[in-house]
């Protein structure tokens, strides 16, 4: 995934976690969603990593098609 795209979805999955509790509560329904959130941003900040590591690595002179 885009590096920029990934920096958008996790501000906006930040804004909306931020407001949920507000939003839903009292809702038996959105009970776990926090944790959800928690674990969707975990997961996109990793990807993150990942991107921004190839972004590195492409930067340094690699061209990604070297063998191990």
């Amino acid at each position: 995934m885009d590096r920029y795209y990934l920096l958008g979805v996790i501000e906006r999955i930040e804004s909306e976690r931020s407001v949920h509790d507000k939003k839903f509560q009292g809702n038996q329904a959105h009970s776990d969603c926090l944790k959800r959130f928690d674990k969707t941003l975990a997961m996109l900040r990793d990807e993150l990593k990942k991107a921004e590591g190839s972004d590195n690595s492409l930067s340094e002179g690699s061209t990604g098609t070297e063998k191990a």
